[in-house]
């Protein structure tokens, strides 16, 4: 999934700096850095959530940077 620092008001933040940490729930694996540095992406980026075989379940990604906040999303993988 693609992911990118914005404002309260949805307008891309290019110049963000730091890391996002992002944290895993239930049955699956982050592909991709992780931390994920945002000093060189223009403040976006993306990784993969890739489910684990015979075991679904609602997946939750947590997204956190030290200052800017956090955010999550859920997958119900099958």
């Amino acid at each position: 999934g693609a992911f990118a620092v914005v404002d309260k008001f949805g307008t891309a933040r290019a110049f963000a700096k730091g890391e996002i940490h992002l944290h895993l729930a239930g049955p699956g694996l982050i592909v991709g850095d992780n931390p994920f540095s945002l000093d060189d992406s223009g403040g976006v980026g993306a990784i993969w959530v890739k489910s684990i075989p015979d075991n679904p379940g609602q997946i939750t990604l947590n997204a956190s940077h030290t200052t800017l906040g956090s955010s999550s999303v859920s997958i119900d993988s099958k």
